[in-house]
């Protein structure tokens, strides 16, 4: 099996740029685009790629993405499994242990 090597999207519209219609209207950013955070984003993406049957691999994920609790056990959820930068304030458990 290949992994998927290539970006699925990209998409990402800052708060302020959510909340200014002159803006959004200026550049044409759809009315049902809202803002979401980056790991939401990502999320929606990882989401997308496992219902449209793309190759799994690993996902590779940096310190910004990696310290989002929420984000790491939906990607488990998915049936995935993940390497992710950190921080020390992130806790840590081997697999099948809580504490």
């Amino acid at each position: 099996m290949q992994a998927c090597r290539w970006p699925i999207g990209y998409i990402y519209l800052p708060k302020d740029w959510a909340s200014d219609r002159g803006r959004r209207r200026k550049v044409g950013v759809p009315d049902e685009i809202i803002f979401r955070t980056k790991p939401e984003v990502a999320l929606a993406q990882i989401r997308w790629a496992c219902e449209a049957g793309l190759p799994r691999g690993v996902v590779l994920m940096d310190a910004g993405y990696g310290v989002d609790t929420d984000l790491r056990m939906n990607i488990m959820t998915l049936g995935l499994n993940y390497v992710a930068g950190s921080n020390v304030s992130v806790i840590a458990y081997r697999p099948g242990r809580a504490s």
